[in-house]
């Protein structure tokens, strides 16, 4: 339920601190619910306030825009500020067109683009790696900026792209974080360069960056694109001596490992460590161990599999 906001705002700062709290919680209702009251009580909002309230609608896009469009239409002048929440809600939600329209309005408007804008679009591009990189040399850059055109490239699987991009970045003395990295192991798996994800991987380690489960979860389903089951597992062993937390997406990974190789008990015994663990099976993995114990011929096991996915 909304709180009534009708006792008068005389304090800008205490308005401004309250919109800052629903913004930083996502609280676009009372935000809205806030700048009807505001209008009602015949108080005008400024740019600050409505940046705010901006800022809350991160999911909200269509909202995001609409009150924009109110701000010109009050001749209430959006800043950059006001317009990197409203781009980074259509990022949020996918929206790269409307994205693209903002940075021109902006332009059209002569509202200055900062790092947040140029990050933010380059976010929203997605598989489009190629405008991706247009926006990355078009503004400043940083580690952020960076990241955000390396997984672009990972979701197209351009993985030649990916490490032009990542030594540029170390040229320009710019230091990669475990997102950044992670995505550039990610980006070698889908282009079955496993050599070249675990050299990155290793690069980690040079550079003192800590790896993550998804660092080694996609070196591990790189192995498995290049059918090498010892590496996998030695990537296990690594994992575990560092406390590095194992998961289904590990453990389906050496599996389709064990499948390609026609290693049946390794596939048992990695069965047997996510029931010691508790990792429950997913579909995925109980596929790849049913296949790989069809083909050596142990139809008890993959029956037992079957029987026991159905229940």
């Amino acid at each position: 339920m909304l709180q009534s906001t009708r006792a008068s705002w005389s304090d800008a700062r205490q308005l401004t601190a309250q919109l800052n709290r629903w913004a930083k919680g996502q609280q676009w209702p009372q935000s809205l619910q806030m700048l009807r009251e505001l209008h009602e009580n015949a108080q005008e909002a400024n740019v600050i306030h409505l940046s705010c309230v901006l800022s809350a609608l991160t999911e909200r896009w269509i909202l995001a825009l609409e009150l924009l469009e109110e701000m010109m239409q009050d001749d209430c002048e959006p800043d950059t500020i006001c317009f990197n929440a409203t781009i980074c809600a259509c990022e949020n939600c996918g929206q790269l067109q409307a994205v693209l329209q903002l940075m021109q309005l902006m332009d059209d408007l002569q509202v200055p683009k900062s790092i947040v804008t140029f990050s933010s679009a380059i976010s929203a591009c997605g598989m489009t790696w190629q405008l991706a990189l247009h926006l990355l040399w078009a503004g400043p850059r940083n580690t952020v900026s960076y990241s955000a055109a390396i997984s672009s490239c990972e979701k197209a699987g351009n993985w030649s792209v990916m490490l032009l991009l990542l030594e540029n970045m170390l040229r320009e003395t710019l230091r990669p974080n475990v997102v950044t990295l992670s995505a550039c192991v990610a980006c070698c798996e889908k282009g079955r360069e496993w050599r070249r994800a675990l050299e990155v991987l290793r690069q980690m380690e040079r550079m003192q960056v800590t790896a993550n489960s998804i660092s080694y979860n996609s070196a591990i389903s790189a192995c498995e694109r290049g059918s090498q089951l010892s590496i996998a597992l030695d990537l296990m062993k690594e994992m575990e001596q560092r406390e590095i937390g194992k998961d289904v997406v590990t453990y389906g990974a050496a599996i389709f490992c064990c499948e390609q190789s026609g290693q049946w008990r390794c596939a048992q015994q990695l069965l047997e460590d996510m029931a010691r663990l508790r990792i429950e099976k997913n579909v995925v993995t109980a596929n790849a161990a049913i296949s790989t114990f069809g083909v050596a011929r142990k139809w008890q096991l993959a029956l037992y599999l079957l029987k026991a996915g159905e229940e």
